[in-house]
């Protein structure tokens, strides 16, 4: 499976996962320099395809390393990802 970040894949013949990460975190403001950080809603994508950890599991994670503000938007960055994360050719 690839993981993308894109609103609509171009890729055919695989199994492609996708979300607009872009978009979440410009929209939750995780954005340092101007530039949006996808990370977060990259891993929610990880997430969801792979069943190696639960989001539950992450969202914890983000509670235990960060505090205020910065835990809130990566949870929820993570959180949205994870549940609109897309898959093509199954």
């Amino acid at each position: 499976t690839i993981v993308i970040n894109s609103v609509s894949p171009m890729i055919r013949d695989h199994r492609v996962a996708y979300v607009d990460a872009t978009a979440i975190a410009l929209k939750i403001g995780l954005v340092g320099g101007g530039i949006p950080i996808v990370n977060t809603a990259m891993l929610g994508a990880l997430i969801k395809i792979s069943n190696l950890v639960s989001i539950n599991s992450v969202v914890e994670a983000i509670e235990n390393k960060w505090r205020g503000e910065v835990a809130e938007r990566n949870i929820k960055a993570v959180v949205e990802a994870y549940n609109s994360t897309k898959i093509k050719g199954e």
